[in-house]
């Protein structure tokens, strides 16, 4: 943002918007359909290169909308569709008390993105 403008609208550019090879706690993991921007997580192209590698983890949102992970054009893994609780595929994602799992379909968006609820 300009450094004399305190108003949200004035900002340039917001690094949670443009996530690169970490999906951080409330980061948005998805489509924003007003912008037309696909949020996704993109490797390293080597440990000491952090241009954008060949492994692509996103979020599918042709029929159920579900995580793939992708090296270059291959599927290498799938999360199967979110239930209402967690991704089918992943038993492991199990509810805790401490973190929070939120799934938003509406007009602006189709993201995936979690919550820590407890340090």
């Amino acid at each position: 943002r300009d450094s004399n403008n305190n108003n949200p609208d004035g900002y340039l550019w917001q690094s949670f918007d443009f996530p690169t090879d970490t999906l951080l706690p409330e980061m948005k993991l998805g489509w924003d359909l007003k912008t037309g921007s696909n949020r996704l997580i993109r490797s390293w192209k080597r440990p000491d290169d952090p241009a954008s590698g060949e492994f692509t983890f996103k979020l599918e949102t042709g029929g159920f909308p579900e995580i793939f992970l992708w090296y270059k054009e291959s599927l290498v893994y799938r999360s199967g569709p979110w239930n209402g609780i967690r991704f089918s595929g992943v038993p492991e994602m199990q509810p805790y008390d401490y973190m929070v799992f939120n799934f938003t379909t509406s007009s602006d968006e189709v993201t995936y993105s979690f919550r820590v609820t407890k340090t």
